[in-house]
C-alpha cells in the first residue's frame, strides 16, 4: 500500500511537471515571466537585498507564475468546452487574464520598492559621470547604434533571422540606459526604462518580431550604452 501511494505521488508530480513544461513551451507570456524573474533574481543577487525583501520578491514571482498557469488552464478549458465565440466564454477569459494583470502589477510595485534603494545608491556613486557627456558623444552614440545594427542586419542570413535584434527596442533601451547613466538619477532611470519596456511590449503585442529578437535588442542596447559610458570615463 505504501508503495502504491509513493507511486501515485511520483505520478502526480510528473503530471504537474508536464503541465508547467507545457505552459512554458507553448505560452509566450510564460517565457516573458521567466526572463523577468531571472532578471529580478540576478539584480537581487548583485543588489544585496535583505531576507525580507527577497521573500517579498519571491512571493511576487510565485504569484505571477501561479496566476499565469491558472489563466492558461482556464483558457484551454474554455476553448475546449466552447470552441465557438460566446460572450460568457469571453468574460471568463477576461477575468482570468485580469488575475494575471493584478499579479503582474503587484510584482512590478514590489520590484520597484525592493530595488529602489540599491539602485539609488548605485546611481549616487555615478553623479559625476554626467559631466563627461557632451552633444558630440550623444551623436557618436547614436551613430554607433545605427552602424552596429546595419552590420548585424547584413551579416545575419534568413536562417538566423529570429536572432536579429529589434532596432526600435535596441534604440529605446540604449537611450534609456544612456539617459540614466548621464543623469544618474533613480527617478529618470525608472521612467526611461518604463518607456523602453512599453516600446518592447508594443512590438511584442504586434508580433512583428519574436520574443528572442526583442530580448536580444534590449540587452544589446543596454550593453552599448554601458560600453559608451565606460569609454567616456576611462579614455
Amino acid at each position: 500500500m505504501n508503495e502504491f501511494f509513493r507511486y501515485m505521488r511520483v505520478k502526480n508530480f510528473k503530471h504537474a511537471y508536464h503541465g508547467v513544461k507545457y505552459a512554458i513551451l507553448h505560452e509566450h507570456n510564460m517565457k516573458i515571466h521567466l526572463i523577468a524573474a531571472a532578471l529580478a533574481l540576478v539584480l537581487a543577487l548583485i543588489g544585496d537585498v535583505t531576507k525580507l525583501e527577497l521573500l517579498f520578491l519571491l512571493l511576487a514571482i510565485g504569484l505571477v507564475f501561479i496566476t499565469e498557469l491558472i489563466n492558461t488552464a482556464v483558457e484551454k478549458l474554455v476553448d475546449f468546452v466552447s470552441p465557438e465565440y460566446h460572450e460568457m466564454a469571453k468574460n471568463i477569459k477576461d477575468m482570468s487574464a485580469g488575475a494575471v494583470l493584478l499579479a503582474s502589477g503587484f510584482s512590478l510595485v514590489t520590484g520597484i520598492l525592493v530595488f529602489f534603494d540599491p539602485l539609488d545608491r548605485l546611481l549616487t556613486s555615478m553623479r559625476t559621470a554626467g559631466e563627461l557627456y557632451t552633444i558630440q558623444s550623444i551623436w557618436i552614440f547614436i551613430s554607433l547604434l545605427v552602424v552596429i545594427y546595419l552590420f548585424l542586419r547584413i551579416r545575419m542570413t534568413l536562417d538566423n533571422l529570429r536572432y536579429r535584434p529589434n532596432f526600435i527596442v535596441m534604440v529605446a533601451f540604449a537611450i534609456g540606459a544612456y539617459t540614466s547613466l548621464m543623469t544618474a538619477r533613480t527617478s529618470v532611470f525608472l521612467l526611461t526604462f518604463l518607456l523602453a519596456g512599453m516600446f518592447a511590449a508594443l512590438m511584442y503585442a504586434k508580433m512583428e518580431k519574436s520574443l528572442l529578437s526583442i530580448v536580444i535588442g534590449a540587452i544589446l542596447g543596454i550593453l552599448l550604452a554601458t560600453l559608451m559610458a565606460l569609454l567616456l570615463l576611462y579614455l
